[in-house]
C-alpha cells in the first residue's frame, strides 16, 4: 500500500480539535441554562429535545471527515504482480565506518569516497541482488539481499561513523556478516566488495577467509586512503574539530594498508583496487570483475501498478453526511 497525496492526512488533526470544541460548547451550554432556569424547569422546556442525537450527529460528521481525509490522500494498493526471471550475482557491499575513515587524505574523506564507490556499484548492478553492510569493530547488515537498488541507495546515503557505536576495525567480522547476508543454499555466484582503508585492529581474519573459501565467495577489496596517511579529525567538546590523539598525547596517523587488502582478495580469487584510480573507474572495473564471477538465475516479483481506493472511502463519507443531514434534534418515535 502507498499514499499518493499524504499531506491531506493532516485533515485528521482537525478531528481532536473538533471534539474539544464540541465538549467545550456542551459545557458552556449547560452553564448558560443553569443561570436562568433550574434543572426541573429546563427539563420540561427541552422535554422533546434529544440529548443523544446531537452527539450522534457530531460523531457522524467527525467520522465523515476522517474518511474524506483518507480518500483525498488517495490510498493505493498493488493492482497486480508478475514474476520475471533475472540473471545476476549476489553481491554484499561492506563499508568501513570506523573513525579512521573520517581521514581526509582523499577528497572529501575516506568514508564519503567509499560511499561514492558503493553508489557507483549499485547504479551499475541492474541484474545483481545486493546487500549493504556497515562495519567497524562489529558489523551490521543495513540492507538485506535485494534487487531494489534505489532502497539500498537511500540507506547508503544515511551511513556515517555513528552507524556503528563500537569503534575499532575488524575486517573478519565484516567478512563473516557479509557471508551471512548472502543466500545459504548456493555456493556460487556470490561476491563481496570490501571498501576500507585496511586497518584491522583484530588482525585475526584467517577464519573469515576460510569461511569465504568454503562457500566459494569471491572478495574484491577496495583500498580508500593513502599510504602516507593522515590524522583523524574528531569533534571536541566545544564543537571544534581537532586531530585524534593517543594516550601519550601524540596525533594518531592512519594509513592505507594495501598489503593486507591484496592478501584478502588474492586468497579468495578476487582482486585489489586502489580508489585513487578514480571513483567511476573503480566502479566500472568492479562491475566487470563481478560479472565474471558468473550469473545466477532467480525470480523477482515485479509490481506492475497501483490502483486508487479513494472511491471506497469517499462513498461512506458521503453516506454519513446524508444521514446526518436528515437526523433532527427532536426525539423520535422510540424516544431517541
Amino acid at each position: 500500500m502507498r499514499i499518493d497525496q499524504p499531506y491531506y492526512l493532516l485533515l485528521i488533526l482537525l478531528i481532536p480539535i473538533a471534539v474539544w470544541i464540541f465538549r467545550r460548547f456542551t459545557v458552556w451550554q449547560k452553564k448558560v441554562l443553569s443561570k436562568w432556569a433550574n434543572a426541573s424547569i429546563a427539563e420540561k422546556i427541552f422535554i422533546g429535545i434529544s440529548k443523544l442525537r446531537p452527539v450522534t450527529k457530531f460523531v457522524m460528521l467527525a467520522t465523515a471527515l476522517g474518511f474524506i481525509a483518507l480518500g483525498l490522500s488517495n490510498l493505493q494498493l498493488p493492482s497486480s504482480a508478475s514474476e520475471i526471471e533475472r540473471h545476476g550475482v549476489d553481491v554484499a557491499i561492506a563499508i568501513d565506518v570506523s573513525n579512521s575513515m573520517l581521514s581526509q587524505d582523499v577528497s572529501p574523506s575516506r568514508l564519503e569516497q567509499a560511499k561514492q564507490i558503493a553508489s557507483g556499484i549499485l547504479k551499475g548492478s541492474a541484474d545483481n541482488r545486493v546487500s549493504l553492510i556497515a562495519f567497524a569493530e562489529t558489523a551490521i547488515t543495513m540492507v538485506p539481499l535485494t534487487p531494489d537498488h534505489s532502497a539500498a541507495e537511500m540507506i547508503l546515503n544515511s551511513i556515517s561513523n555513528k552507524t556503528i557505536p563500537d569503534q575499532g576495525s575488524d575486517l573478519g567480522n565484516a567478512i563473516r556478516e557479509s557471508i551471512r547476508s548472502l543466500p545459504e543454499n548456493q555456493n556460487h555466484y556470490r561476491a563481496i566488495v570490501l571498501i576500507t582503508d585496511g586497518e584491522d585492529q583484530d588482525a585475526q581474519i584467517e577464519d573469515a577467509l576460510d569461511l569465504a573459501t568454503k562457500f566459494s565467495t569471491v572478495i574484491f577489496t577496495v583500498g580508500v586512503g593513502t599510504t602516507k596517511g593522515s590524522d583523524i579529525p574528531i569533534a571536541a567538546s566545544d564543537g571544534s574539530v581537532i586531530p585524534k590523539k593517543d594516550s601519550k598525547g601524540q596525533v594518531v596517523i592512519t594509513k592505507l594498508n594495501p598489503k593486507l587488502l591484496t592478501e584478502i582478495a588474492t586468497k579468495t580469487g578476487g582482486n585489489y583496487l586502489d580508489s585513487q584510480r578514480g571513483i567511476g573507474g573503480i566502479a566500472s572495473i568492479l562491475l566487470k570483475q563481478i560479472a565474471a564471477v558468473g550469473a545466477n538465475e532467480y525470480n523477482q516479483k515485479i509490481l506492475s501498478g497501483y490502483s486508487s481506493q479513494f472511491q471506497y472511502l469517499l462513498f461512506p463519507a458521503l453516506l454519513l453526511l446524508l444521514i446526518e443531514l436528515f437526523i433532527r434534534n427532536k426525539k423520535g418515535r422510540w424516544n431517541f
